[in-house]
């Protein structure tokens, strides 16, 4: 509760249960769909910034997950979650 000292395990169980939920279905998201629809990102995060300047493959893809991230997942997905996650655990 709020201005109270006490520790809220109910909260602190809930909350801790989401992150870790969120956590696998981000591996899955990141690992698994991500590099299947940009597949150069991960080649292109081993390059030297000389060799990521000339790569333009990799700079698209790298331009495509950001969006993918800020536009999809998080807009879609993980906002919706916590503030149902926070809405049902406040009341």
């Amino acid at each position: 509760t709020h201005g109270d000292n006490a520790l809220d395990l109910t909260r602190l169980s809930v909350f801790a249960c989401f992150g870790c939920a969120h956590g696998i279905l981000q591996w899955w998201l990141y690992i698994r769909v991500f590099s299947y629809i940009c597949p150069h990102t991960a080649r292109f995060a081993g390059l030297s910034w000389k060799d990521k300047l000339r790569d333009s493959a990799g700079q698209k893809d790298l331009v495509k997950q950001i969006a993918l991230d800020n536009f999809g997942h998080n807009t879609f997905i993980y906002f919706p979650l916590f503030y149902t996650v926070q809405e049902w655990i406040q009341g």
